[in-house]
């Protein structure tokens, strides 16, 4: 089997596996290297593949070093809970949602059609009344009970 690589970094961790199970042949266009099953191809590999795992430890280092001074200095990491880009998107829609509730449609499909969740549909209904007012009104209208 042949197997043509661009960029080897992505694919010398894995050859080893791969090609000492099968018959596999590397070449690489980038670098010129051609990995079969000669020892100089795994002493290459093997190379390669401690080379990029040093490279990754050391992005993994610098990178948490940088998030705990961060910290440190007090600034929040992170996304902030319960953004309110989404909020907001209900917030402009607002006629339009409450027209929905009281024509009977349900939270989940709005939800859907807004592309948020329930849980922010939910603190909308908390931020504008006029919305808690609909959905109770679809509610007791459209959810009683027939016993």
């Amino acid at each position: 089997m042949l197997l043509i690589n661009w960029l080897l970094s992505v694919l010398v961790r894995r050859r080893r596996v791969a090609a000492n199970e099968k018959n596999i042949t590397i070449y690489s266009t980038k670098d010129g290297y051609a990995f079969d099953n000669t020892i100089n191809s795994k002493v290459l590999c093997f190379a390669f593949g401690l080379v990029a795992e040093i490279e990754r430890n050391l992005i993994s280092m610098r990178t948490k070093e940088a998030l705990a001074l961060r910290k440190a200095e007090g600034v929040i990491l992170g996304r902030k809970k319960g953004s309110i880009t989404k909020l907001k998107i209900l917030i402009d829609n607002e006629l339009e949602i409450i027209d929905r509730l009281k024509k009977g449609e349900s939270m989940a499909s709005i939800c859907r059609i807004y592309g948020v969740s329930t849980d922010t549909f939910s603190k909308f209904r908390k931020v504008c009344p006029s919305v808690e007012e609909a959905f109770q009104y679809k509610m007791t209208h459209f959810y009683t009970s027939s016993k």
